[in-house]
C-alpha cells in the first residue's frame, strides 16, 4: 500500500513570530470584522458585493485546513465567476495603523478555489498612497503559464512595478476544492515564491532576483480576495493570511504552513534533554524524523507503528516530526 502522509508534521524550532505584523484566521464565526492576531490589530470588514457589511463570509465549522471544527475560513463563494470579468464580496480594511515601511516582507496564506482557472483572481491587493502590492492569479496558456501566482511591487503607481515574480505552475494551485498554502518572500535582492498543501509540506516554487523596493505601510488600504471596487474575485476560500516584516527561511515557512493545521501531537520535555511525542494512534501509523524538509532525509521511527508515543533525544539545531500511514 502506498504510503499515505497525514496533514501533521512538528518542528522543534522556534517560529520567529517577532515580525508577524498581521494575522487573520477568521475564526470569528459571528459579526462584520475578523480581528488581526498580529503586531497590528486592525480589524478586516467583511463585504458582499455591493461594499455592504456582511455576517454571510463566515465559513461553516471546520471549513478551515486543519478541519477542526473552530478553524473556520473566509467564504468568498459568492462570487459571480473567478478572476476578470466578474466581482464578488471581500474582506478589506481602509487604513493601517502607523508602522514602519518595509525593506522585507513575507506573506503567506491558503487558498482553495471553486474552478481549476485562475482567472486572474486577487487574493490580496495593499494601496500604499499612490502604488500598490498585490498578489494574483495567472491563467490560460500552456501548462508551464497558467495558474501561478504573481506578485507586483508598483511604489510609484505608474505602471512600471519596481517588482514582477512569478511563481512556477503548481498543480496544488490549480485543484478544485483543494487547500493550496502559498509564501511569498522578499528579501531586499530577490523574490522567493513556495507552494505547500495539507498534506504535502512547503517547498520552493520559484526564485528570481528583485530590486530594492519599500513598502509603506502606514495608512496603507487592505483588500483579500478582490481589488478595491470588488473586481477580479476569487471565488473560492481564504484562511490563515499573513504578513511579516521580514523574509522568512523555508524552515520558518514551513513551520508557518504547519501550524494552520492544528496538528494533534503534543510534546512534553522530559529528563535527559529528551522529548516525549504523544498522538492519537491508527494502524500502520508510524513517525518519522528528519533534520531538513528538501524532501529526503526522513527515517522511520523505530516501534512505533500503530503505536501513540515515543521518546526522542534531540540536539542542537532544528528536528521535524511527521506521521506516516503505511
Amino acid at each position: 500500500m502506498k504510503a499515505r502522509f497525514l496533514p501533521i508534521a512538528l518542528m522543534m524550532h522556534p517560529l520567529l513570530l517577532s515580525g508577524q505584523i498581521l494575522t487573520f484566521q477568521f475564526n470569528e464565526g459571528a459579526g462584520t470584522t475578523a480581528a488581526s492576531t498580529g503586531i497590528v490589530t486592525d480589524p478586516l470588514t467583511l463585504r458582499n458585493t455591493d461594499g455592504t457589511p456582511t455576517t454571510g463570509l463566515w465559513g461553516s465549522p471546520g471549513s478551515g485546513p486543519s478541519g477542526v471544527e473552530n478553524d473556520l475560513a473566509l467564504n468568498l463563494a459568492g462570487a459571480d465567476g473567478m478572476g476578470s470579468g466578474f466581482s464578488g464580496p471581500n474582506a478589506s480594511l481602509t487604513a493601517l495603523s502607523s508602522l514602519a515601511i518595509l525593506q522585507e516582507f513575507t506573506i503567506t496564506g491558503w487558498f482553495r478555489t471553486l474552478t481549476s482557472d485562475l482567472g486572474r483572481a486577487s487574493l490580496l491587493y495593499l494601496q500604499c498612497g499612490v502604488g500598490h502590492l498585490s498578489i494574483t492569479g495567472l491563467s490560460g496558456g500552456p501548462s508551464e503559464a497558467r495558474n501561478r501566482l504573481r506578485l507586483i511591487v508598483d511604489p510609484a503607481g505608474n505602471s512600471f512595478p519596481a517588482i514582477d515574480a512569478l511563481g512556477a505552475f503548481e498543480s496544488l494551485w490549480s485543484s478544485p476544492n483543494e487547500w493550496a498554502f502559498f509564501a511569498i518572500s522578499y528579501s531586499g535582492v530577490e523574490t522567493s515564491f513556495y507552494s505547500g498543501s495539507i498534506a504535502l509540506p512547503s517547498s520552493l516554487s520559484a526564485t528570481s532576483p528583485a530590486a530594492s523596493v519599500q513598502v509603506p505601510l502606514s495608512g496603507a488600504s487592505l483588500w483579500l480576495g478582490t481589488r478595491p471596487g470588488h473586481e477580479n474575485p476569487l471565488k473560492g476560500s481564504l484562511d490563515d493570511v499573513r504578513l511579516y516584516g521580514t523574509a522568512l527561511s523555508p524552515a520558518q515557512i514551513e513551520q508557518v504552513r504547519a501550524s494552520a493545521l492544528n496538528q494533534r501531537i503534543s510534546v512534553e520535555p522530559i529528563a535527559g534533554g529528551q522529548l516525549k511525542l504523544t498522538w492519537i494512534p491508527a494502524p500502520h501509523l508510524g513517525l518519522q524524523t528528519s533534520s531538513n524538509l528538501n524532501g529526503s532525509g526522513w527515517h522511520s521511527f523505530p516501534d512505533t507503528e500503530g503505536k501513540g508515543s515515543a521518546t526522542v533525544a534531540v540536539g542542537v539545531g532544528p528536528i521535524f516530526f511527521r506521521l506516516v500511514q503505511h
